[in-house]
């Protein structure tokens, strides 16, 4: 959010990495290719700036927020089988409700022995009114700023929170609004 609202800028090399549009995400006919392994040897590869991990930082994921869940696999496989509180805000209302429909049909699946369901929330709303006001208000949706940062959870949470967000296809930019009268994104 600090970039965002201009509080920070994005370190020179940075940008480069964000919209590096090179092919080395992609999978080859055996699968490799798509691993955090592979991301990195590629970065080093190409000389590019390389972020710490956080073990290397000296603190662990404790908690995720997934930026534009769809149909929130990530929040629920980091919830359910890495044990991260994990939570997912999602625009577009028909992922959002595929996610809801996975959700339940697990938790009911799986209802002699179910995951922790307090381990994901799932959310339908607008990010952007987290740091500018939505229509018609004066003031960003502090609420829902708390939910997305976890500023609702103990400290100790909010210090290890990765926000993910996928923007493949640049999903968060020119397909976001190809009508240019509002939500798109497909």
């Amino acid at each position: 959010f600090d970039v965002l609202e201009g509080k920070v800028g994005v370190e020179q090399g940075d940008e480069e990495a964000v919209n590096d549009k090179s092919d080395n995400g992609k999978i080859d006919a055996k699968g490799n290719g798509n691993s955090l392994d592979d991301a990195v040897d590629a970065l080093r590869k190409q000389g590019q700036p390389q972020h710490k991990s956080s073990s290397q930082l000296g603190s662990k994921i404790t908690a995720l927020t997934d930026i534009g869940h769809g149909i929130g696999l990530q929040v629920m496989q980091a919830g359910w089988t890495l044990d991260v509180d994990s939570r997912g805000i999602e625009l577009m209302k028909g992922r959002h409700e595929i996610a809801q429909v996975i959700y339940d049909g697990v938790i009911d699946g799986l209802r002699e022995d179910p995951p922790d369901s307090t381990k994901v929330d799932l959310r339908l709303d607008n990010l952007v009114h987290c740091v500018l006001p939505p229509p018609g208000k004066s003031e960003r949706d502090e609420e829902l700023r708390r939910f997305v940062l976890f500023q609702d959870k103990p400290e100790s949470i909010q210090k290890g929170l990765v926000l993910f967000a996928n923007n493949a296809e640049d999903v968060f930019a020119a397909r976001s609004n190809d009508s240019g009268s509002g939500a798109c994104l497909d």
